[in-house]
């Protein structure tokens, strides 16, 4: 279908330079209220008078007006001066050495296998760019208890296992100072590194009713990580207004923990995934 020229101030249809092109307006007919260079038609959901305008929406008119009578507004949402973050990933278990000689290590009672990690962040601007940053989580690790003797052959062949099931429950937390750098005007992706001190506690439970055991050792932290922007989930809903939430990003990060404990290590790589809501 050609794309009319004009539409005159009588809702008449111009589809070249002459009068003989006028194409008149038709009874029970809706006009089209605007027509885009690309031949779109916009109409009005609604019958206005001409001098009408749309409502404004916090003090500001709208960009863009859809066919369906919805506005679309260019927000200048304030920058985020701070962040919540949620993030999961693998975390290896500790190597943790018996205080008395022969005692059971770590790895003879929960394994050598990887646990799932839940991080909860927050942060706060210090200056442009530059954020204090406080973490913590939760990682799980189950075990069975060991035989004090493995004299007996059915310990030793595996016939026999003990009924006593552990649980160990680790709380990373650590204080980090955060940098992210500004590199365009417009950032859909957001590089950051970060690095600071931390306490991993963890507590110890036991099925047959033995004591619970807690403890926990120092570490260091380093990571870096992306920010992908994910603006165009604002666009068009209530976060801002309702919320404050001003920013939303996909979080991928790769951390670098240091035990400083020889007896209780908490070395460990993690690459976590997550997400960040700005306010």
């Amino acid at each position: 279908v050609e794309a009319p020229v004009s539409i005159g101030e009588d809702g008449a249809y111009y589809y070249g330079d002459s009068e003989d092109s006028k194409v008149k307006k038709m009874d029970g007919v809706q006009q089209a209220a605007e027509v885009d260079d690309d031949g779109s038609y916009y109409y009005s959901s609604e019958e206005e008078d001409k001098d009408s305008e749309p409502k404004a929406l916090y003090g500001e008119k709208p960009s863009k007006v859809t066919r369906t009578g919805a506005y679309i507004y260019d927000l200048d949402l304030d920058e985020a001066t701070n962040t919540l973050y949620l993030r999961g990933g693998n975390q290896t278990p500790p190597q943790i050495t018996p205080v008395t000689e022969g005692g059971q290590e770590f790895e003879d009672v929960y394994g050598e296998s990887d646990s799932f990690v839940l991080n909860i962040e927050y942060d706060w601007l210090l200056t442009s760019k530059l954020f204090l940053k406080l973490s913590s989580g939760i990682a799980a690790f189950s075990g069975r208890g060991q035989f004090s003797s493995s004299l007996n052959p059915a310990v030793n062949s595996g016939e026999l296992e003990p009924k006593e099931t552990f649980q160990f429950y680790l709380l990373p937390t650590v204080l980090n100072v955060h940098y992210r750098f500004q590199i365009w005007d417009t950032q859909w992706f957001t590089p950051y590194v970060e690095a600071g001190p931390g306490y991993f506690k963890f507590i110890e439970v036991r099925s047959d009713g033995g004591s619970t055991k807690l403890g926990g050792a120092p570490v260091a932290s380093m990571a870096g990580g992306l920010l992908f922007d994910l603006a165009f989930m604002i666009q068009g809903t209530n976060l801002y207004a309702d919320y404050g939430i001003s920013r939303t990003w996909l979080d991928i990060q790769f951390k670098q923990i240091l035990g400083l404990d020889a007896r209780k290590d908490f070395t460990s790589n993690l690459i976590t995934v997550g997400f960040a809501l700005g306010f």
